[in-house]
C-alpha cells in the first residue's frame, strides 16, 4: 500500500503467476519485499526475507525454481518457500540462468562474476 520502487517483474513459465521484487523503503522501516502475483494482479503472498533490496528475479526455464539477487543469492520454489541461500561478499544485481536452468550466473557491485549450479554450489567467481 505504500509507494515503493519495484526493481524487477519475472513471468512464471507457465503464465499463471508473477513475481515482483521491490527496493522496500529503510527511511519508514518498509522492508524490501518479494510479492507473488497471479496473472490477473492479485496479491498471493508477500515474502520479507532479504536485508537489501530484490534487484533481479528469474525463473528457470523449467518454472521450478526462482532466482533472486539482493544481499543473497536465493532459490525459491512456486509457493515461495526459500529452498537455498548463498551469501556474498557484496550485494548482487545481474541474474540469468542458463537455457537448460542448469547453471546462474550473477554479478555483485564490485564487478564480479559468479556461477553456481541449481542447488547454489559454487562454480566460478571472476573479478572483471
Amino acid at each position: 500500500e505504500e509507494e515503493v520502487l519495484m526493481l524487477c517483474v519475472d513471468w512464471h513459465p507457465s503464465g499463471n503467476f508473477f513475481v515482483t521484487g521491490d527496493y522496500g523503503d529503510f527511511e519508514y522501516h518498509y522492508p524490501p519485499l518479494l510479492q507473488y502475483w497471479t496473472y490477473d494482479g492479485q496479491r498471493t503472498q508477500s515474502i520479507e526475507e532479504s536485508e537489501a533490496e530484490y534487484r533481479n528475479a528469474q525463473w528457470s526455464s523449467d518454472g521450478e525454481l526462482l532466482a533472486t539477487t539482493s544481499d543473497k543469492m536465493r532459490l525459491w520454489n512456486t509457493e515461495g518457500e526459500l529452498v537455498a541461500e548463498d551469501s556474498t561478499q557484496h550485494l548482487l544485481w545481474g541474474l540469468d540462468w542458463q537455457a537448460d536452468g542448469s547453471k546462474l550466473l550473477a554479478t555483485d557491485t564490485q564487478r564480479k562474476i559468479i556461477c553456481w549450479d541449481r542447488n547454489l554450489k559454487r562454480l566460478m567467481e571472476q573479478q572483471y
